[in-house]
């Protein structure tokens, strides 16, 4: 089945955890769940938008020795950050030019093999709180698929506020 022929109820246990969840970790955990079980990735990471200093923040990495929590990067005022975090609206990376157009550290992606990134704001009230953001091999993801991102990305609303 195709991810944009994703049955409703494929959303269902990430509206049960928003609404049974005390702190952002189960929410952070059903997301990369159901972008495993959706999408697949090597690398997921949630980032803050600190738009004070024109960073991003990480608050969750799936891998932490590589990316660990609470690293930052100056993201605001590029490129992509005019798109993702300032127009509010996904981006499709495929390819090692679109990686170096996007990531100031692309290089580091590349040579682990990352040659995708799939992202998605997480927005609230017109403002972009952060992004969800997937990498994998070329070709790993579809931009048909964007809502279905987005739509992911709005349960992270709830977990972003409650850690504020």
């Amino acid at each position: 089945m195709a991810l944009r022929d994703l049955p409703a109820s494929a959303y269902f246990p990430l509206t049960e955890v928003c609404a049974t969840a005390r702190t952002s970790q189960p929410i952070y955990a059903a997301v990369v769940a159901f972008c495993e079980a959706h999408f697949g990735f090597k690398l997921l990471t949630i980032l803050r938008h600190l738009p004070e200093t024109a960073e991003i923040a990480r608050v969750y990495s799936s891998n932490l020795e590589a990316y660990p929590v609470g690293g930052r990067k100056t993201m605001g005022g590029t490129p992509w950050g005019d798109v993702v975090l300032k127009a509010g609206t996904p981006w499709l990376g495929n390819g090692a030019e679109d990686m170096r157009w996007a990531y100031p550290d692309a290089e580091k992606s590349l040579a682990m093999g990352r040659e995708s990134s799939f992202c998605a704001p997480v927005r609230f009230a017109g403002e972009t709180l952060g992004v969800l953001n997937m990498s994998a091999a070329r070709d790993s993801y579809d931009f048909a698929d964007a809502p279905h991102l987005q739509m992911v990305s709005a349960f992270l609303v709830q977990a972003f506020m409650m850690d504020a």
